[in-house]
């Protein structure tokens, strides 16, 4: 009988020693787990790479609204030279083609204002919450104007 005692003794200790060896294990793979999922935020290389994405980016959008009206002015003009040559099987796709890009082109100047409107932005100067403030003000005026002027052209129908 006492032999049985110590056999379960021996066993509850490996037993012991394998629940520990086992919550090491576990608690590994929650750290690597964790560290794959916020690797972007936490690792200093792949946030010096984002770093200088973002740096071209905006060295990019800095060039595109300096010269915003140089891009303006040839847009609008028409043009002139060889013709854009195109297959007979993509004519239906360069005609629905068209109207989309002349509405993007009409909103050009405005894109580019909203550009450079967010190349001077400064997190650092400004409080994000005075920020948000007037432009959830500035959205509910414009959908009450929005709701007025649906409410006029009802009337006057």
């Amino acid at each position: 009988m006492l032999h049985h005692s110590l056999d379960l003794i021996q066993q509850l200790r490996e037993l012991s020693k394998q629940g520990k060896e086992l919550d090491k294990v576990s608690l590994d793979i929650q750290c690597r787990l964790l560290d794959k999922e916020t690797r972007d935020i936490t690792h200093v290389d792949i946030l010096e790479c984002k770093i200088s994405q973002l740096n071209d980016l905006t060295s990019h959008l800095q060039s595109v609204v300096k010269a915003k009206h140089q891009l303006i002015t040839r847009l609008q003009q028409p043009f002139v030279g060889d013709y854009v040559k195109i297959e007979a099987a993509y004519h239906r796709h360069v005609q629905d083609l068209f109207p989309l890009m002349a509405t993007c082109l009409a909103d050009l100047s405005s894109n580019l204002n909203n550009i450079d409107w967010t190349s001077e932005f400064d997190l650092k100067n400004v409080k994000l919450k005075e920020t948000l403030s007037s432009i959830s003000t500035s959205l509910a005026q414009l959908q009450t104007s929005f709701q007025s002027l649906c409410l006029m052209r009802e009337c006057l129908e």
